[in-house]
């Protein structure tokens, strides 16, 4: 909601820089690696579909994203899978 606050003042800051995508999933995986093992739950990084690897986006905003959506999934499963 603060981004879309952000976006229609003209206050979000846009930044666009390359990265590899694959070593940036692989770290942030890493960084919930402890949470899903304490859940018993195995965290399973599967790019055998990506066709890139270098991009030009935000990393830290998707960082932010992707650590906040793959810990409420480790959060509510427990004895299980996330693919």
């Amino acid at each position: 909601i603060l981004e879309f606050s952000k976006k229609e003042a003209g206050k979000l800051d846009k930044e666009n820089i390359q990265f590899n995508l694959q070593q940036y999933r692989g770290e942030i995986v890493e960084s919930v690696a402890l949470r899903a093992e304490s859940n018993t739950t195995q965290l399973i990084l599967d790019s055998t579909h990506v066709c890139t690897s270098e991009i030009v986006s935000a990393p830290n905003r998707l960082r932010k994203n992707l650590n906040k959506f793959i810990a409420k999934a480790v959060k509510f499963t427990h004895n299980g899978q996330l693919l």
